[in-house]
Order: structure tokens, then sequence, then C-alpha cells
């Protein structure tokens, strides 16, 4: 299992080519950097005693932590938002049937309808016969 740091490693490297350019006036970068890294540093160190400031990271750092955080808030309704897609991607992963296994398969299903059909209409027919015998009399 890996490791929080290493994840976001991996999140980070794979998603680097869909990043977003800043969106100006949605907030003071510098704030909501502090914000961000604030968030970040109490879930790593969760329980440890040493806590570093923000200032103590460098602007480089603090805008790649921003832009994981946007790109993990885009990636959320990008999933949910294409559901052909998803579904298509989906049919592709199943195990579909050879032509000659879903005729058998067609077949099969026909033959056991067709038998208990005949089984409950034969029934029927035995049951009518029995009540008109009984109530003739």
């Amino acid at each position: 299992m890996l490791a929080r740091s290493q994840c976001t490693r991996t999140l980070s490297s794979s998603r680097q080519a869909h990043a977003r350019p800043f969106v100006a006036g949605a907030a003071k970068p510098s704030l909501r950097l502090q914000r961000l890294h604030a968030i970040e540093e109490k879930r790593d160190t969760a329980g440890s005693q040493s806590s570093a400031s923000p200032d103590m990271m460098s602007q480089e750092q603090l805008s790649k932590l921003a832009e994981l955080r946007r790109q993990r808030a885009d990636a959320a309704p990008q999933t949910s938002s294409n559901v052909v897609q998803g579904a298509l991607e989906e049919a592709q992963l199943i195990s579909w049937p050879t032509p000659g296994k879903a005729l058998l398969d067609t077949v099969l299903v026909l033959a056991i309808v067709a038998a208990t059909g005949a089984m409950l209409f034969s029934l029927n027919v035995l049951l009518a016969d029995v009540s008109g015998l009984w109530y003739s009399h």
C-alpha cells in the first residue's frame, strides 16, 4: 500500500498535463495557498507536535499544493458528468460470450420456457377435466 506522500506524488505527476491556470479574482492567492497548506499540514501531521508555518514553504511548493487541490476538485465533476462515456468504458471491460455460446444459451432458455409452458398447460387441462368430473355428478 502506498504512503500518503507517495500517493500525492503519483497524483501530481499523472495530472500535471491537465493543469489549469489560476483563475484571477477567485481569492487572494497567498491567503488561499496558506489555508490549503494549513489543511494539508494538519492531515499529514495528525498527532504530531512539530508544525511548520506556511511561511516556511516556498511559493513554488504552495502553488503546487494549490494546483493539486484544484485538480482534485475538478476531477470529481468530470467523472459524474459524462455518464455515457463511463458506460461505454465499462461495456468494453465485459467479457462477452462468443456467438455460438450466445446462440446455445438462447436455444436452451427457449426450450426451458416451452417445456414449462407445456407442463403448466397439461396440468391445467388435467385439473379442468377432474373438476368437470367432480362437479358434474
